[in-house]
């Protein structure tokens, strides 16, 4: 199953479509299964948004399940390599619950930014509750 990026609809996979296209339009995907972390605004380079927040675009399989992940660092030295400084976070929805865990252990970076906004597309019925929970 794919989703379409900017109207959420959903698109069965394994056929051929044709898609109607613009010079100011361009049909993006995003395949089922996946999480793909976003940011919520827009910057004139990636050092004006390093700090603004992310979004987490959940985009279920068949299975009602889906992965992801997110990197993090300074984004401009060689600090990752020889000091650890990144974050490695793996998401994943499963059973109707979004978990976020560390995926490496040896980074130590130091970051302001948050997720402010998660859509889960493909859920087949509206929830009926939202928890959080912070470690």
């Amino acid at each position: 199953v794919w989703y379409d990026s900017k109207t959420f609809a959903q698109w069965k996979g394994g056929c051929t479509v044709k898609i109607p296209v613009t010079l100011d339009t361009i049909p993006v995907f995003q395949r089922g299964g996946s999480v793909v972390p976003m940011k919520t605004s827009v910057g004139k380079s990636t050092g004006w948004i390093t700090d603004s927040p992310y979004g987490l675009r959940v985009a279920l399989s068949t299975q009602d399940s889906a992965v992801g992940e997110l990197y993090l660092d300074d984004g401009h030295s060689f600090q990752y390599l020889h000091q650890n400084q990144f974050s490695h976070r793996r998401f994943s929805f499963c059973s109707g619950v979004l978990t976020s865990r560390c995926a490496d252990e040896k980074g130590r970076y130091p970051s302001k930014c948050i997720v402010e906004q998660i859509l889960v597309l493909g859920l087949r019925k509206k929830p009926s509750s939202v928890t959080t929970h912070s470690s």
